[in-house]
This record gives C-alpha cells, structure tokens and sequence, in this order.
C-alpha cells in the first residue's frame, strides 16, 4: 500500500544544496523573455556508503522518468526511457503545441503553430527520406519545408497550422 508512516521510512534525504530557494520571478517583457538570473543547473545527487552487514532488502524511490538516470555500483538500473511528452502554451495568437510519442518503432510529433507564425521542427534520424508529414512526403507538405541533416535530425521549417510528423525509430 505504500510508505504512509513516518516510521515507514529507514533512509535520508539526498539533494541540491540550494535546496529551498524560491522561484524565479517571471521576466518582464512578455512570453519570450529570458530572466536575467539563471538558477543553477541541475544536481548531481550522489551518496557513497559502506555497509558491513548482508543486505536483506534495499529500495530506491526515484522520479522524473527522462530527468534521471539511477546507477548502482556503477551500473545502470533498468532500462526505462522517456516516450512521450504533450506540452502547449497559449500565446497572443493562438496555442502553440507539441505532443510525440515512441512506440513499437515509430517516433511520432504532432506540432500545432499559431496563426502568423513559424516554427523549426527537429526531428529524430539519420534518413530524412524515411520523415513522412501527415501520411506523406514532407516535400509535398503545404507549408512544411526541409532545411537541413543536423546532428541526428532532419530539419524543417512549418507555418501555421497542424502538422504530424513520423519516422520510423530502431526497435
């Protein structure tokens, strides 16, 4: 049922040590605008101990599937990945959005622009020719153009509109 007691907990603790610091307060200058004071990066959370007693049972409770990975005496634990994400946000002209998804091989995006805009898609492989926009060619795509290969993505360029990009991934 779960960890529900105080007592039910045997471990300490392990964090940054900025631990509590507030939230960044949001930039002036509209949906675009970069704070000017960055928080810290990201922690490497790490503990070294000795144990000198045979080990019976030991539990890692660990979050944020595609923030982490958890290593044990130097080995990767499991192999789960990160396979989908859905992220929009409302600008002055319209939601923008992406949503993709990895299963059984094929790497799907769907990209929302809002009117009057532009977006650079980046999209996962080696083979821009294997890249299929809603069922066909991406060349043949309204609004949809190819700029480039770049460091394991084929690069385009899309205007307002819906799009849904597809390629198939190794298995």
């Amino acid at each position: 049922m779960g960890l529900l007691q105080p007592s039910d907990w045997k471990a300490e603790w392990i964090g940054a040590p900025w631990q509590g610091e507030e939230a960044l307060p949001r930039p002036k200058g509209g949906p675009n605008a970069k704070p000017s004071v960055l928080p810290p990066p990201a922690p490497l959370l790490r503990k070294e101990f000795v144990i000198n007693k045979n080990i019976v049972r030991a539990v890692a409770y660990v979050t944020g599937l595609g923030y982490f990975e958890l290593y044990v005496n130097g080995k990767k634990v499991g192999d789960d990945q990160l396979d989908m994400v859905t992220y929009s946000n409302d600008t002055p002209f319209g939601t923008a959005g992406i949503s993709w998804h990895q299963r059984n091989g094929t790497f799907r995006m769907d990209v929302r622009v809002p009117v009057g805009s532009t977006a650079t898609v980046y999209v996962p492989t080696n083979n821009a020719s294997e890249v299929t926009e809603s069922g066909q060619r991406p060349d043949t795509s309204h609004g949809v153009t190819f700029q480039r290969m770049e460091a394991g993505y084929a690069i385009y360029r899309v205007g307002s509109g819906q799009y849904s990009f597809q390629v198939r991934t190794a298995n």
